[in-house]
């Protein structure tokens, strides 16, 4: 079991960890000072409601967009390949959830690629676990590639709640892919 402390910067201080596997979405420069080298930014940690996401197709690779929601709002939105082909609308759409910060330069933040069998793997963790929430939690993968780790939860995310999740060992990996 994984314990997620979800914080939207919203004041306050914001826990700390060493290994910050976020990474940045909104780029804010630091201080013009000579030594300042990283960019601080944040990214959303994504999710889904179980039943979208169950509602996959078996045995598929999903493939996941930047999508621009709002003017200020970054997500993904998924879609399955059909011999190459796509259709037109996508199979699923991960919504907002809370902000990470991380301070890392340069980051690759572009689509990612669910490979087949990790669809399967998160579906048979939702049944196993009850889960009615499927979350994209970010992560770097090659040091500054973003891709995500994959875990449920039966807990809606929130804003500044600590959040109770099982993993699945799927990975939402970058696209070229990256491992992992």
């Amino acid at each position: 079991m994984e314990i997620i402390s979800c914080n939207n910067g919203g004041g306050g201080e914001k826990p700390s960890d060493k290994n910050d596997s976020n990474v940045a979405v909104k780029n804010t420069p630091l201080p013009n000072q000579a030594s300042a080298s990283l960019i601080k930014g944040s990214v959303d940690t994504l999710y889904t409601d179980a039943t979208s996401f169950k509602n996959l197709p078996k045995k598929k690779k999903v493939f996941f967009v930047v999508t621009f929601a709002s003017p200020d709002t970054l997500t993904l939105h998924g879609w399955t390949t059909k011999s190459g082909q796509y259709d037109t609308d996508p199979k699923i759409k991960l919504i907002k959830g809370p902000a990470k910060t991380v301070n890392q330069n340069p980051i690759y933040f572009g689509s990612v690629k669910l490979d087949k069998d990790d669809v399967d793997r998160v579906k048979y963790v939702i049944d196993s676990a009850h889960a009615t929430y499927v979350l994209f939690n970010p992560v770097l993968i090659n040091t500054n590639h973003v891709g995500y780790e994959i875990t449920v939860s039966d807990e809606k995310p929130g804003f500044n709640k600590l959040l109770v999740t099982a993993p699945t060992g799927a990975f939402a990996n970058p696209s070229p892919p990256k491992t992992n």
